[in-house]
């Protein structure tokens, strides 16, 4: 989806409609498949997203599930947090 401009544009419309719909304050993110372009879809959601939208990545504070992200990039358009494995 991230790799793909109109996929990406439907999946921010529609999942920021939601969670204003719902009441939601921002949108977690898992680590997606797509590294390439996990800060393509970070970008496009936070221009879309209110100011106040919080967007965050959920990922693995460990192993290599990180190796290839561009956490630099990706940090300039949400938070990015640590959340334990098991």
């Amino acid at each position: 989806m991230a790799a793909c401009a109109a996929a990406r544009a439907t999946f921010v419309k529609s999942a920021i409609q939601f969670a204003q719909t719902y009441g939601f304050d921002g949108l977690d993110i898992p680590v997606a498949a797509d590294k390439v372009n996990a800060v393509h879809l970070f970008a496009d959601l936070r221009a879309a997203a209110p100011a106040n939208f919080i967007i965050s990545l959920a990922s693995p504070a460990i192993g290599d599930n990180l190796n290839g992200y561009d956490l630099g990039g990706i940090a300039k358009y949400g938070a990015y947090r640590f959340q334990e494995v098991s």
